[in-house]
């Protein structure tokens, strides 16, 4: 259990400081060329704000923000449910822009090694009483 959560961990840790050293990634222009090769794919409501290179600017910071989060969120109890909640999301969200497909996958079953089971105390023997 503790091998596989390290190996999550280097998985989050490390996309998130590889994106967080490239200056493509960091500034935007990773997720902007995404979206500007599918933009006939995109509602028409939505192609303003989704090609402005500004909002990938911003949103960039939050990708790379969020995967440093989970590589330590996760492993803190008082950040756990959180970081499963926000670890959905996300791989939901890369799921739909991305379509990376076995990877969404692989990481939203993976989450199941960090539910830290309930410990019930154990039953106490029957003690007959003696008369």
């Amino acid at each position: 259990l503790w091998l596989l959560r390290i190996e999550a961990t280097v998985v989050y840790g490390g996309s998130g400081l590889s994106k967080l050293l490239d200056a493509d990634w960091f500034g935007g222009t990773v997720t902007w060329g995404r979206v500007v090769r599918v933009q006939d794919r995109i509602p028409d409501w939505a192609v303003g704000t989704l090609t402005d290179r500004t909002f990938h600017t911003g949103a960039a910071k939050v990708i790379v923000l969020t995967e440093l989060f989970l590589a330590v969120g996760l492993w803190l109890p008082r950040t756990r449910r959180l970081a499963i909640v926000v670890a959905v999301c996300f791989h939901v969200a890369i799921q739909l822009t991305a379509n990376v497909e076995t990877f969404s996958l692989l990481c939203l079953s993976a989450l199941v090694i960090w539910r830290t089971p309930a410990h019930r105390p154990a039953p106490l023997p029957q003690v007959e009483q003696l008369h």
